[in-house]
């Protein structure tokens, strides 16, 4: 995706904006789906606990599958903070404008 964002010519660029724009939409989508298959696995491993109780280290299951369902949801925010806070390019294409573009072109499009 670099090398895109690298020889296109600008950011209007219809296709630089789709792929961002699904870029967008797969993060979202992501942020989304895996937290809640994350919780029915938890659930599933609380139903396991209670019809047997003698399993070993499954707090620590637990513990590491709600921190991995919070940083999978709030990975799209990560992402947006890492693309601000990218410096501009020597040929002149600022990536960080190029992704807010692409965020107002998909709020137009819906």
């Amino acid at each position: 995706m670099v090398y895109v964002l690298a020889t296109a010519d600008a950011c209007s660029d219809y296709a630089l904006a789709n792929i961002l724009s699904l870029t967008q939409t797969a993060f979202q989508i992501i942020c989304i789906a895996v937290p809640i298959i994350l919780i029915i696995s938890i659930i599933l491993t609380i139903i396991s606990i209670i019809t047997t109780p003698d399993q070993k280290g499954i707090i620590k299951k637990i513990l590491v599958k709600v921190i991995a369902a919070l940083i999978v949801f709030f990975l799209p925010t990560l992402v947006n903070i890492l693309m601000n806070w990218l410096p501009d390019n020597e040929d002149g294409i600022n990536i960080t404008s190029c992704w807010q573009k692409a965020i107002e072109t998909k709020n137009t499009m819906n």
